[in-house]
């Protein structure tokens, strides 16, 4: 999945004075989502899309999901398709006015690690949005002395090919490169625009040592595998007093922090309050909140209509093969959702998306707000049997237990890939020592993921004479995965890609290597 980045917050704090802690939308969830479906629908009612579906006559949210049909990535290529035709023999003389009223600035890119990579086209409301989010989740830090200082953005800003006239890259890129030529706002955001587009790290970080000489640094954000990257080569320098002097927090989009949070504040030299920052690149608006108690994503309701559907119907369409359209009565508000309970997630979005599955199971973790968690995919297969993807909480929830009934160190990272040709999972862990026996180990794993997914427990089964092997896990030193991408660096490009992370591994080649950089074999 593609998340929300957290660098636009200052340039909404300083400049828009836009947010209280808090949100008025929290108190009145469906009356603040029904305005602005009100304002967006009222927007768009002269599209091609907004015309089919009647968007002039749409007040209510009920009446919305009644008459929009349930879409996905696949729905929306057509209209894309038609959306560069226009840019490119209007000459940019009006908007398109396919999807959205507004003119687009720029093709989204997904990173497409659960599926195939995937391309949305994005405008200014879009990007407001985004900053908006971001603001409100930045405050819920409660640190005022960030806004005394300088953010230190993670990102770089990709020259890349264009379709319909337009840049294709990530959202932090687009995004970024958009903000920073902002009075006000860019100027709190470092470092400059021409260090951001060096696409070599090295050279890239040679050129932001420079940018930052002399100024206050008070807050760090990116990608925590960029990060460490980054902290890697200043300390190396002797320059890491130019972060750390007036340092107040850190920032993680794109990933969750954990996994490298001892790495980073190792290079840190201690540590710093932390806030993940979640979201797909197409669902812009779903912030995340570390809290205590208010722990979980809280939708921004402001800029998206959440829809739900129950994970059971859902996942019961996929495997039937139905298009998702089937559950088009189905649909329900956010707000009437079951604390604890599995739901597909339908966003409607201002850059013209509505009432999108983009494949995300969410479990709601509360109500006062809306809080809830991303937990996993609802599509998937190995070989030719059908089978829910294992979700990334699915398998940490496992190996929690696992920690707890072995009574073997904490594991600080996993990941796992889905091998066809021997039709199991294999699962990899870094921890501080090798724990056991490790088919004991594995078989024990396998039942704990079993009681927690029902269908992956049902893929074990036998069905068409096929049946999903016993997964098998392998133990490597702490750290591993981040040796393994530095290696990874070393012989390519010199450059880290993409947001990688260890839940994301999908090739055997990848495992084997990790097994062997941990010096470590199951056979």
């Amino acid at each position: 999945m593609g998340f929300v980045k957290s660098y636009l917050f200052y340039g909404a704090l300083k400049c828009l004075k836009l947010f209280k802690y808090g949100n008025d939308g929290w108190d009145k969830p469906l009356e603040t989502q029904e305005k602005f479906l009100q304002k967006l629908m009222k927007a768009n009612a002269s599209t091609d899309y907004g015309k089919k579906y009647d968007f002039f006559n749409i007040k209510t949210i009920d009446k919305f999901f009644k008459k929009v049909p349930l879409t996905t990535y696949e729905d929306y290529v057509p209209f894309f398709e038609e959306i560069e035709k226009r840019l490119n023999n209007s000459n940019w003389s009006e908007p398109p006015n396919v999807l959205s009223s507004q003119q687009p600035i720029g093709w989204v890119r997904t990173s497409g690690t659960t599926n195939v990579p995937k391309m949305f086209p994005i405008n200014n409301w879009y990007l407001n949005n985004l900053t908006l989010a971001t603001t409100q989740l930045q405050l819920s830090m409660k640190k005022p002395k960030l806004l005394s200082g300088k953010l230190l953005t993670v990102v770089t800003i990709n020259e890349t090919e264009l379709k319909g006239g337009l840049p294709i890259d990530y959202i932090s890129s687009i995004a970024l490169s958009h903000t920073i030529k902002k009075p006000g706002i860019g100027s709190l955001l470092l470092p400059s625009e021409s260090t951001l587009k060096i696409a070599n790290d090295e050279k890239r970080y040679t050129a932001l040592l420079k940018d930052i000489e002399g100024k206050k640094i008070t807050g760090l954000a990116g990608v925590p595998i960029f990060m460490a990257d980054l902290l890697d080569f200043i300390q190396e320098k002797g320059k890491m007093n130019l972060i750390t002097d007036n340092l107040e927090a850190v920032i993680s989009s794109g990933e969750d922090f954990g996994p490298l949070a001892s790495t980073i504040f190792e290079y840190l030299g201690g540590e710093y309050p932390v806030t993940n920052a979640y979201g797909s690149s197409e669902l812009n608006g779903m912030p995340g909140c570390e809290q205590g108690e208010k722990k979980g994503h809280v939708g921004f309701l402001k800029n998206l209509i959440y829809g739900i559907i129950d994970e059971d119907l859902l996942l019961k369409v996929h495997k039937e093969g139905s298009h998702v359209n089937v559950l088009q009565d189905n649909l329900k508000h956010i707000t009437e959702a079951k604390i604890g309970d599995n739901y597909g997630l339908a966003c409607t979005t201002v850059a013209g998306l509505y009432n999108y599955l983009n494949g995300d199971i969410i479990k709601i973790v509360g109500k006062d707000p809306i809080r809830f968690e991303i937990i996993g995919r609802w599509d998937g297969k190995i070989g030719n049997i059908d089978i829910e993807r294992l979700y990334p909480a699915h398998v940490k929830i496992a190996l929690e237990q696992l920690i707890e009934s072995e009574k073997i160190s904490n594991i600080s990272n996993f990941g796992y890939y889905p091998d066809e040709n021997n039709k199991k999972y294999f699962v990899i862990a870094e921890a501080s020592e090798i724990p056991g026996n490790l088919q004991e180990l594995s078989e024990k794993l396998d039942k704990n993921i079993c009681e927690g997914n029902e269908l992956y427990k049902k893929s074990r089964g036998f069905r068409d004479n096929v049946r999903l092997e016993n997964l098998e896990i392998n133990f490597v030193p702490e750290n591993t995965f981040w040796n393994f991408q530095k290696e990874k660096k070393q012989n390519t490009s010199g450059s880290l890609v993409g947001q990688p992370k260890m839940e994301r591994l999908l090739t055997l080649e990848d495992y084997t290597r990790l097994v062997e950089i941990g010096g470590r074999f199951f056979k």
